[in-house]
């Protein structure tokens, strides 16, 4: 029986990871792991800073509810040509959906549709807004309180709004919210239960809200310092986001509708951690790294929803989510966007029954890991292919931020979390697998060598493997580690001037460099540094015995090896100064480089 030990990995030839684990049957995953005068401002320099002790936060139910996503078809029946999401809301109990149709006729303009859909993701209607706007640009849509869909055209000084019955009847006349002098839109729009308007906009001062009525009439302006975009209705109360300067806490800002001012901030960085809050629908809720919660500030509750490890979407899209729409606590829908003309909707229902319940699950930790996208399609394509087994994602950085953090508080924090796994590994509580730099487990004793599953385990066939990849894994023949991906950082010319080969001495080096025409540069943007560490990461065991500790750094061939970076290499201070610096491609285009770097992305 082995006992309870991690597998590792470290970077290999510049970005391969690396994973750990520790029982029977781990081969199987390793497999795969790879601011204006009109405005509104309190001048207060208190806060209120609520802790978890403040929030009533539910408890994860024994088997956890399960979610499946599926992708919704935003195909229109209007012609050939493409189709892209630009906004949603919820109305009544639909989505619906803005797109924007392009055709493939290139001499026809593109249009824009409401398209509506069912809670089981069915697209049930459409209809075209564009004929009813002219020189459409409208860009979001919005749920009004009597049901109707309100369309937005956000212009620099203005935002228009049409509206429309949810079956597509224009509905009244154009109503116009023109900001105040000194304001400029930010292209986003709210709307509180009693009807106003809080329009997102820019001024001397920073972030503000131009607050309008639900006839389009300016009330007030509100600005805060360190304001953000955010905005939010808990209850019969409108929040807005913030943060404090000095610290980058995330802060939020109760605020009186009838004058707009804004109340004594509160400091929910110990509750929200790095979470990114969302509001629709008439609730709020937050997105972290590993699910969904309900937020609700009024009642000071917290209720996860959605755990990412019980749901089969493709969690690369979370780091790119534009909008989010609760329907209802069984549906959810999420629109993501890698760039601005492929977004996608992807619908979560919840299940009645949990497809992991009585798989084997083998949980793979790291550090910042919950958004490494390459661990993430891994572990999902894992998933979607075992009937045992289950992993799930153990971020020991979890509601780690740096940029919500102070220094000071970032870097104890890490140093807690680190702590944690180390502990965790000495109680044999620690996770199957690990994924990220693994030196320091493997000199611990902590790491499991593979080879011996790998051999007594016949479906996996190593040949299918690069070898050169596996041998640099390997350590006094023991596989600690196998990569998630690799890829090789490499140099290249013109055989007719380097000739053909895949590596020099440095005395070669130095022949070639002596041998090239006047005005042609051996190399090219690399610093001195930068260039003797690319030489050692490529040839460390040349001045470094693992086997017996000890090193090389005083021998000649390594002091020639300093004098060759120092030769070819740029000086440091200009070469990071931006002072000085090659165009590789340029000069190489033109015969006055030899040599120039690139990378050659892997599997």
């Amino acid at each position: 029986m082995i006992s309870r030990r991690i597998l590792l990995g470290q970077n290999v030839q510049c970005r391969c990871r690396s994973v750990a684990k520790r029982g029977v049957g781990i081969i199987l995953i390793l497999a795969l792991l790879l601011f204006i005068p009109a405005c509104t401002k309190n001048e207060k320099s208190t806060l209120d800073i609520l802790s978890p002790a403040d929030f009533s936060i539910a408890k994860a139910d024994s088997i956890p509810a399960y979610y499946s996503a599926t992708r919704l078809d935003l195909t229109l029946d209007v012609g050939e040509g493409n189709t892209v999401a630009k906004s949603m809301t919820i109305t009544g109990d639909n989505l619906a959906v803005l797109e924007r149709f392009v055709p493939n006729d290139e001499l026809s303009q593109p249009r824009d549709y409401v398209a509506l859909y069912s809670a089981s993701g069915e697209q049930m209607s459409s209809f075209e807004v564009g004929d009813k706007i002219p020189f459409s640009a409208v860009s979001k849509i919005i749920s009004d309180v009597d049901g109707n869909l309100l369309v937005v055209d956000f212009g620099s000084l203005e935002a228009t709004l049409y509206r429309f019955s949810p079956s597509g009847e224009y509905v009244g006349n154009p109503m116009n919210l023109i900001l105040p002098d000194g304001l400029v839109s930010q292209g986003n729009l709210h709307i509180d239960k009693e009807g106003n308007f809080y329009l997102s906009a820019y001024g001397m001062k920073g972030q503000e809200f131009a607050v309008f009525d639900n006839q389009g009439v300016f009330r007030y302006s509100i600005q805060e310092d360190g304001l953000w975009d955010g905005w939010f209705e808990f209850g019969d109360t409108v929040f807005l986001e913030g943060v404090q300067d000095n610290s980058r806490k995330p802060l939020i800002y109760p605020v009186d509708s009838s004058s707009g001012k804004t109340e004594k901030a509160i400091d929910v960085s110990s509750i929200l951690k790095s979470s990114i809050m969302y509001s629709g629908n008439g609730v709020s809720f937050v997105i972290d790294q590993t699910g969904l919660s309900l937020f609700d500030m009024s009642a000071k509750q917290l209720k996860r929803l959605v755990s990412w490890n019980e749901c089969n979407m493709d969690r690369t899209i979370l780091n790119y989510i534009r909008e989010c729409q609760i329907l209802s606590e069984e549906t959810i829908f999420i629109m993501a966007a890698v760039d601005s003309n492929n977004k996608t909707i992807e619908m979560l229902t919840k299940q009645q029954e949990n497809p992991n319940e009585g798989k084997k699950t083998l949980v793979v930790a790291g550090f910042s890991i919950a958004e490494d996208e390459e661990l993430l399609s891994a572990v999902k394509a894992f998933n979607e292919s075992s009937q045992d087994f289950s992993i799930q994602i153990k971020d020991y950085a979890e509601g780690i931020s740096y940029w919500t953090m102070p220094e000071d508080e970032y870097n104890n924090a890490m140093a807690s979390a680190f702590q944690q796994f180390r502990l965790d590994v000495v109680t044999g509580e620690g996770p199957d697998i690990f994924y990220g730099d693994s030196q320091t487990l493997q000199d611990a004793g902590n790491l499991v060598d593979l080879m011996p599953f790998i051999e007594a385990d016949h479906s996996f066939q190593l040949e299918d493997y690069l070898p050169n990849v596996i041998e640099a894994c390997k350590t006094n023949d023991k596989l600690y580690k196998l990569p998630v991906s690799f890829g090789i950082s490499c140099l290249y010319g013109e055989t007719s001037v380097i000739g053909a080969r895949s590596g020099w001495t440095v005395q070669e080096f130095n022949e070639m460099a002596d041998s090239l025409p006047e005005g042609t540069l051996p190399i090219g943007n690399f610093s001195q540094s930068s260039l003797l560490f690319y030489a050692l990461q490529s040839s460390p065991r040349d001045y470094y015995d693992e086997n017996s500790n000890i090193v090389r750094f005083g021998s000649e061939d390594f002091i020639q090896l300093l004098k060759w970076a120092k030769t070819y290499g740029l000086d440091d201070e200009k070469f990071n100064s931006g002072e000085i610096s090659v165009d590789d491609g340029t000069l190489q285009r033109n015969g006055q480089l030899a040599l120039a770097n690139a990378w050659i992305p892997g599997t």
